[in-house]
Parts: C-alpha cells; structure tokens; sequence
C-alpha cells in the first residue's frame, strides 16, 4: 500500500464561534510529525536541534493554520511567564520621553528577547521608589516577570532590596559596579580617549564643560547619574598626568559661558554629554567650529544636535547594550546561582567634524 501524505485538516485562521483554536497536534497531523517536535520548534526549545528545512516547515504550517500560542498555559506548565522586566525612568521631569537614553536600549533589548520567544515589558521606575522600604513592591513580590533589567534612577538602597530578592536581576548602567550582573558604559576610559583625540589634534587648552544645573534637574528629587562625577575625575586627573592646566566652565546661560571662555585661551572644549548654549557663546565670539575652535563629546549619542550640527566625540551604542544584557539576563535566568561576569563597555570614536588642529589665540582677542 502507497505512503500518502497525510490530509490536512480544515482550520479557521481566526478561530471564532464555530471554529476550534489549531493544537500542537493539529500542525503535526498536518505535517506528519511528533507534537514535540512543534513543540520544540515553536517555542524555540534550546536544549533541541533541528534541520532548518524542518524549522520553516513547521513554521510555515503554523502561520498557514493560525496557531497561536497560549502562553498563559505555557506559563503555568513551565512556571515562567517569558516577560523580562525593564525598570526605567521613561520620562524626565518636563514628560518627554528619554528617547535618545532608554529608547536604543529598550529596543535592542526586545530584538534579543523576541529573537528567542520571550518579551519585555516596562517597569516605572516609581514602582520601586515609592514602595515603603519594608515592603516588596508587586513587581519583586509577585512573579510577574522570569528576570528584570534594571536600568538608572535607583537609588542604592533600592538597588540592594532588588539584588538580595529572589527575582534574577541585571542592572545597566546604574552606578554599582559589582563583579557580577551589572553591564555599563566605561566612563574613564571614554573621557581618556577623547582627550587623546585632542591632544593627538594638538590641543593643549581644553575646557571640561559640564553644567551644575543640569546635572541637579536631572531628577526632581536632585539626583544625579553617576557618570558626572566620574568624567570630571577622570578629565582632571588626566590633564594632570599630562601636565596640562584643567579648566572648567559651569556658567548655564551664554552670557556667562562667553565670559568663562573669553577668561581662558582655550582652544577646545570637551563636552560632559549636552551642549547648551556652547554654540551661542562661541558664535557670540566670533569662532566657527572647527575652523576657529573644536568640540568634542565624552557622550556624542546624547548631545541634542543644534543648528543640525553634531559633536565629534566617544559614542555608546546603547541598542548593541541593549543585547547584551538581554543575553546576560536570559544566561541569569537559567543559571541562576552561578551570576553573569559584569561587562564595562568600551566606547567607539566617531567623527563629525567637529575636531580639529588648534588655532592659537591670547586671551585679549577674545571679544
């Protein structure tokens, strides 16, 4: 008797009154296959491996036959949700959306999880803070979601109240810098590499701009990310080092960064992260960047282009970061008593133009 291939089944796409929601089995009857083997496939099972012809057969019969996944049961069978929590501050104190900040992140983030059949969903960040300090918060004391990526705004207590819970947790850029399960951005060796940019240009004179007021509205509650701190440090220490005068401008309006600037014979300016009214006080002295004066950016992915000019300076590819703590969580959730290795990222010089050789100058031309 002749093989024949199996018939298969009618189904409705979109399953409605009269129609049966399309089983694991169905697709397998269908294809002539085991139900785990679907299983496996569908639901990207990595303990299994299959020929790729195999993979898109199942998942061409799958969107062909309308399967949908019931991940509440899946979730009750497994006992994991496949949701990964992202703790955010999504707005700043104006509601606008942080969109250069945890927008890359958020996505790089989701790419990784979706890529293995999992989510992200967002966690505001008053959920934590707000919580009375002998209480969990619902989102560490109910399991609504297999791990957590904490992202910064949390303040140390809080960090430790979610490292000691039961809940896996990888933090991003958040100030600690534990040995394991923390992934953030190497502020030092940024803020040292831009500074061999402009002393390989040249440079000799260069001003560290970083604005107090900024850095104190960051936050309504005034606190300030851990970065500033460190890029200063490492930005006097390495002029020192290097024999060279530090010079810091902290003026938040452009009548007095002109005043601060006209004060020196610098010929560079190395940006904290945001530039404003750098590009005023320089137009207001007569200088064109690069050609009169050159900027430089510890953070050039942050800076708010102006007059659609952007700043030369170290960038942080925070999608690319987004991955990876995805990865590490995913790692951290498996392997939950052997910890992920905490990861300093390295930044990337990138060129906008805004760099270079010096234009000497005394102090008296500056008018």
């Amino acid at each position: 008797m002749n093989k024949t291939t199996p018939k298969r089944k009618k189904t409705s796409r979109l399953p409605g009154i009269n129609a049966r929601a399309v089983t694991l089995k169905d697709i397998a009857a269908s294809l002539g296959v085991s139900a785990m083997t679907v299983s496996n496939i569908l639901q990207s099972n990595p303990n299994t491996k299959y020929r790729q012809e195999t993979i898109e057969r199942v998942q061409r019969e799958a969107s062909r036959m309308g399967y949908q996944a019931n991940r509440s049961a899946q979730a009750i069978r497994r006992g994991k949700t496949g949701i990964i929590g992202f703790v955010g501050k999504s707005t700043n104190q104006c509601q606008k959306v942080h969109d250069i900040v945890s927008l890359p992140f958020m996505t790089g983030l989701s790419q990784f999880l979706i890529a293995h059949s999992k989510h992200v969903g967002l966690v505001e960040l008053e959920e934590l803070t707000t919580a009375e300090s002998e209480v969990l918060p619902p989102v560490l004391r109910e399991r609504f979601f297999d791990g957590l990526v904490v992202g910064h705004g949390l303040r140390k207590p809080f960090i430790k109240t979610v490292a000691d819970s039961e809940v896996p947790a990888i933090f991003f850029d958040c100030g600690v810098f534990m040995p394991q399960n923390c992934i953030y951005r190497d502020e030092r060796y940024a803020t040292r590499k831009a500074l061999d940019r402009l002393l390989e240009a040249g440079h000799r004179k260069i001003a560290f701009r970083w604005s107090k007021a900024y850095w104190d509205k960051i936050d309504q509650d005034k606190h300030k990310h851990y970065s500033f701190a460190v890029r200063e440090d490492a930005y006097q220490k390495y002029m020192i080092e290097h024999g060279l005068e530090p010079v810091s401008l902290k003026s938040d309006t452009i009548e007095g960064l002109v005043d601060e600037i006209r004060g020196t014979d610098c010929t560079a300016i190395l940006l904290d992260s945001h530039c404003p009214f750098i590009l005023g006080a320089l137009y207001a002295l007569n200088l064109r960047v690069p050609d009169d004066f050159s900027l430089v950016s510890i953070a050039c992915e942050t800076n708010i282009p102006v007059i659609d000019l952007e700043v030369s300076g170290m960038g942080f590819d925070r999608l690319a970061a987004g991955r990876q703590a995805a990865e590490m969580i995913c790692k951290l959730i498996d392997s939950p008593e052997a910890g992920q290795p905490s990861i300093a990222i390295k930044s990337d010089w990138e060129d906008k133009g805004t760099l270079s050789k010096p234009v000497k100058r005394a102090k008296a031309s500056l008018r």
